[in-house]
């Protein structure tokens, strides 16, 4: 089982989702729109919510003006609640065996943990094989190379992430981050790929999936 993290949320004329805040707005947003109390700045990083070791210093934003605020407390955002609940119900009842979270950009395949850098689940060996895999998959379609491994030593560090949580709290075999193209430190021009890559990127990963659930480690 897997799934993709889509939070679509409109709600009263107070604040609106940040996906639609992208599309009004800001192209380059990527928090919610929630506001807080006593806080004049706007919005909660998603991904920096999860409560699993939510806690810990160095992979987050205390400050809410900042693009990766955490919040204030675990899971304190409407949007966890929700996902919180619905990936407590598929654990309970058929299990995950895959999640993916999909990002833009950096071309990475990304392992628990984030929180720390020393840190890995016990199945850690059997992920790299799989990754392994996806990227060679992936790279035999267009020639695009996709570096792997586990996300706070490979890429940098992060608290309260999506994929450690599903790895740690939900038990899903494999929790993975997928850096989209572009690859290489493009900035913030690397958040928006030029329209001629869109669906090249589709291809590659749709390929590259289909190779992962067929292969003999899942």
């Amino acid at each position: 089982m897997f799934f993709i993290e889509v939070i679509i949320r409109l709600d009263t004329n107070t604040w609106f989702s940040g996906f639609v805040y992208t599309q009004t707005t800001n192209r380059l947003w990527r928090k919610n729109r929630q506001s807080r109390s006593g806080q004049s700045c706007v919005g909660t990083d998603i991904n920096r919510n999860w409560p699993y070791q939510w806690s810990v210093s160095g992979g987050a934003s205390t400050n809410p003006c900042d693009e990766t605020y955490k919040g204030q407390a675990a899971g304190d955002t409407p949007e966890m609640r929700g996902l919180t609940a619905f990936t407590s119900t598929l654990a309970a009842s058929r299990g995950i065996k895959l999640y993916i979270d999909w990002h833009s950009y950096g071309q990475y395949i990304l392992s628990p943990f984030g929180y720390n850098c020393n840190a890995r689940p016990s199945n850690h060996a059997l992920q790299q094989t799989l990754m392994g895999v996806y990227s060679t998959a992936i790279r035999a379609v267009y020639g695009t190379r996709f570096t792997y491994g586990p996300s706070c030593s490979t890429l940098y560090a992060t608290t309260g992430s999506s994929t450690d949580y599903l790895q740690a709290v939900s038990g899903s075999t494999y929790s993975w981050t997928v850096e989209l193209r572009p690859g290489g430190n493009s900035g913030t021009s690397g958040f928006v790929l030029p329209a001629a890559q869109i669906l090249p990127s589709g291809v590659e990963q749709w390929e590259g999936l289909k190779t992962v659930l067929t292969h003999s480690s899942f």
